[in-house]
């Protein structure tokens, strides 16, 4: 299989190429839509965070709480997830 390929036809093939390359990098793709349409957003941005310690036992580990509602308004404080702390000391 010979294929015939001239400079400038190389050339203008590999222009479009960069150029298709380009545009779907830069989000004018049609599937990069409606990928971004079904995404949930993160249910933690909206919340409150709060840091302290576990209880459950003399350890002291740290956790992070998070929370909804403003207590500051007058609203009642939710805990709707927890999770350990990277950066407590104990958790070292």
């Amino acid at each position: 299989m010979n294929v015939d390929l001239s400079r400038r036809s190389f050339l203008k093939l590999a222009g479009a190429g960069a150029a298709a390359t380009s545009l779907g990098a830069m989000g004018f793709g049609e599937a990069e839509a409606a990928v971004n349409a079904h995404v949930r957003p993160y249910k933690l941005t909206t919340t409150t965070e709060t840091r302290n310690t576990c209880p459950y036992c003399s350890v002291a580990c740290g956790v992070i709480i998070y929370s909804k509602g403003d207590l500051r308004k007058g609203e009642t404080a939710d805990i709707i997830h927890i999770e350990g702390d990277a950066d407590h000391p104990t958790n070292r």
